[in-house]
């Protein structure tokens, strides 16, 4: 409002204290829709929250829907002294195949490491004039370049991904003894390949005669796996054993190590116990809708959509499937989850263990089934069913979720238009009182200054008299 006053200063009435009266009076209906949008924007709240944990139950629905927890296994490197360092770790992927494996490592991989001649100073010219090659790179020369000239244009010409893979430095051994060194960033035997054609290489002390000045070999790593020998360039071996990856670590021709490759339950019961979490998690919050301080008003718990999706989940977890064979597995409580008094669903973690251990396909099959009846129909597991209900919360069709938040949205919209124009309205009215007001006082004071003026002239003739 603005901030105009007006006091009663001829008539002793308190205008303004009466004009914000009348104004709270005629405000009400505007405080009846704040609070409704209070009330809505609370609700929004609480269906955004809704679909949070809708959006968690299908990513863990998904999962096991898709069945990769039950592909999942474990290496184990078995057979090393324990005064001797493992020869290799090793990996899996998806692709694996239960087993176990032989594996002598005979060789490491190496990277091969070349020498220079001595120079003085790394800062000084080197007088050294031409041109040669590494790995098909040319690298040029001039008389004035110094060491670490020459360094930095060998190491820009391994940049990029069709550089050398050659980086070159300078250690000091002594004052005044600087030794330039070429390391290859790759291992194996192929090591460095280095050429000219006008002595550069020998004058740089790269080769003396014809031989370079090798540090360290480069090698081929060379591995014994069931029997069979294997020549890589890396200690990375990933293309021998489908789904296995060897990283050598050391050599040691005298120790057979085995490799052992075995179903790992871990992934499937970690899942699948997050799956449970993550329903009881929406179940909860659902029953906070129903009975928190505030929930009959802006708690979303007695709507229909709420109340369907929670009993569609519980049917759904609850529910039998087609058992295929004899001793199969048709439902949850068989597998040690049983939902309690409470509405949640509880996990008896060594019967749940035991079912994934025994009959890893079973429990798989109780979550992903896909299979079609005689009828046209189709038979679902728990996990696909589930996210198939989540997916149909989560769209943005009527009856979703989204199409709620959106409605309430435009409701919002639709009631902070109509605060709007009743502000404006309001505005005007209390301008309107304040120079109504105004100008009652102004009239009063006129008139109390005649009565003034009358009194006096009374006066006098009374006076006279």
């Amino acid at each position: 409002m603005s901030n105009i006053s007006i006091g009663g200063l001829v008539s002793g009435i308190q205008w303004q204290d009466l004009i914000d009266e009348i104004i709270r009076l005629e405000r009400r209906p505007v405080e009846r829709l704040e609070s409704q949008v209070k009330g809505l924007e609370a609700q929004s709240s609480a269906w955004g929250l809704l679909k949070n944990r809708v959006e968690e139950l299908q990513a863990r629905a998904r999962t096991l829907a898709e069945g990769d927890p039950f592909s999942s296994y474990t290496v184990s490197v078995q057979g090393v002294p324990g005064d001797r360092p493992e020869p290799f770790s090793a990996r899996v992927n998806s692709d694996v195949i239960p087993g176990s494996y032989r594996v002598i490592v005979h060789q490491l991989a190496t990277a091969e490491k070349l020498g220079g001649g001595l120079f003085e100073s790394r800062t000084e010219p080197l007088g050294i004039t031409g041109e040669f090659l590494i790995n098909g790179h040319e690298i040029e020369v001039d008389g004035s370049d110094t060491l670490n000239d020459l360094i930095s244009r060998i190491n820009a010409a391994n940049s990029g991904l069709e550089g050398t893979g050659v980086s070159a430095t300078a250690i000091r051994i002594a004052e005044g003894e600087y030794r330039l060194i070429l390391t290859s960033e790759r291992s194996g035997s192929e090591g460095i390949d280095l050429h000219d054609e006008d002595g550069t290489l020998e004058s740089l002390g790269l080769l003396v005669g014809s031989e370079r000045q090798v540090i360290t070999p480069g090698a081929d790593a060379i591995v014994e796996i069931d029997g069979q020998l294997i020549t890589r360039r890396t200690n990375t071996i990933d293309d021998v054993v489908p789904g296995l990856v060897f990283e050598l670590t050391s050599a040691d021709p005298e120790l057979i190590v085995e490799a052992h490759v075995v179903r790992s339950n871990d992934a499937a019961i970690e899942a699948i116990e997050e799956l449970v979490e993550a329903y009881n998690d929406l179940a909860d919050f659902v029953e906070s809708q129903l009975t928190t301080p505030g929930a009959k008003t802006s708690g979303i718990g007695r709507d229909i959509l709420v109340q369907s999706l929670r009993a569609q989940l519980r049917d759904t977890l609850q529910s039998q499937l087609p058992v295929a064979g004899e001793g199969g597995i048709g439902r949850l409580g068989e597998i040690g989850i049983e939902i309690d008094r409470n509405g949640r669903f509880m996990i008896d973690s060594a019967r749940l263990e035991g079912a994934v251990t025994e009959d890893p396909n079973g429990v798989r099959r109780l979550f992903g089934l896909r299979e079609e009846t005689e009828g046209g129909g189709e038979v679902r597991g728990i996990a696909v069913a589930l996210q198939e209900i989540a997916g149909t919360l989560l769209g943005r069709e009527p009856g979703s979720i989204g199409s709620v938040i959106d409605r309430i949205g435009d409701q919002i919209g639709g009631i902070n238009r109509r605060i709007e124009q009743m502000e404006v309205r309001l505005e005007r009215r209390y301008q309107q009182l304040t120079h109504q007001y105004a100008a009652l006082e102004q009239v009063l004071s006129q008139s109390q200054s005649q009565l003034d003026w009358l009194s006096m002239q009374l006066g006098l003739f009374g006076g006279l008299g």
